[in-house]
């Protein structure tokens, strides 16, 4: 059947695959120029293998190797720094003095590891205070120990404060007491 670019605009072209033979100008019809065709003028057989392969549904060309996956972990320099940032935001120890910039990391640090860590979350109240929220999964409630003056003050932090507010604005030289899902504070 001879197309026209009539006909093969109105049908599926995934049907029809138009062949290309003894074509002595190497002008391709503008019409096949975006489907799919094969042509017969260099090589008969590759083409004859083609179109087989075409009324088949199978491709006669190799798959392509499967490239490096986009989405796994890589050592770009951007990821490097966020290691290198996160691990600053972080202290695994259960006891001590850790110093840090609230304004940094989204506010949050981790203190602790495993069933006695509390991830902490801060943000800027004032020149002379700041806000602690509760969010974080990990905790179950924040106090603000009004009236304490040093940790020794603190004999029984599970009855002595309020528990109830979502977040506590502590100024400088105050204690916060927080607990997390397992009981520790």
């Amino acid at each position: 059947m001879i197309l026209t670019s009539e006909l093969i605009k109105n049908i599926n072209s995934e049907k029809i695959i138009p062949i290309v033979r003894c074509n002595k100008l190497k002008a391709i019809p503008t019409f096949l120029i975006t489907k799919r065709y094969v042509d017969f003028c260099a090589d008969f057989e590759s083409a004859y293998l083609e179109l087989i392969s075409g009324i088949h549904d199978e491709t006669t060309k190799a798959r392509p190797t499967v490239g490096k996956n986009l989405f796994e972990a890589s050592e770009s320099p951007i990821a490097i720094c966020n290691a290198i940032s996160s691990s600053q935001y972080s202290n695994p120890n259960s006891t001590g003095t850790v110093e840090f910039d609230y304004e940094n990391n989204n506010g949050c640090f981790v203190v602790g590891s495993g069933s006695m860590q509390f991830d902490l979350q801060f943000s800027s109240a004032s020149d002379a205070s700041i806000h602690m929220y509760n969010d974080p999964e990990n905790i179950e409630g924040i106090a603000l120990a009004d009236g304490v003056r040093s940790f020794s003050d603190i004999t029984n932090a599970s009855n002595a404060f309020d528990y109830t507010s979502r977040a506590r604005t502590p100024n400088s030289d105050e204690f916060v007491i927080v607990v997390n899902k397992n009981g520790f504070f």
